[in-house]
């Protein structure tokens, strides 16, 4: 049966030319993305479904003093200590 290469590529070690028409050995593989048999249509493209853009999602980790996002509790435990040191060094001077 007669086939049409789709594209260049390398079977086996033998090159295929694009838009050239070869009678091929019924025990190869012949991938569809290389080959279509000759009067075949083409099939449609299928168009691509492009993803939603997400919405930002707000962190409930939020440092009330500075508006840090932190990204654990444990981290934003940490990051307030900073803030009450900086409350003790400023009441005692």
């Amino acid at each position: 049966m007669d086939y049409e290469c789709l594209r260049n590529c390398y079977i086996g070690e033998r090159l295929w030319k694009e838009g050239r028409v070869y009678t091929l050995p019924v025990d190869m593989e012949k991938h569809p993305k290389n080959f279509r048999p000759v009067g075949q249509a083409p099939e449609p493209e299928v168009p691509q479904s492009v993803p939603e853009p997400k919405e930002k999602e707000t962190n409930p980790l939020v440092c009330k003093v500075c508006n840090r996002e932190c990204k654990s509790d444990l981290g934003l435990i940490s990051h307030n200590r900073v803030h009450k040191k900086q409350e003790v060094s400023n009441g005692s001077s």
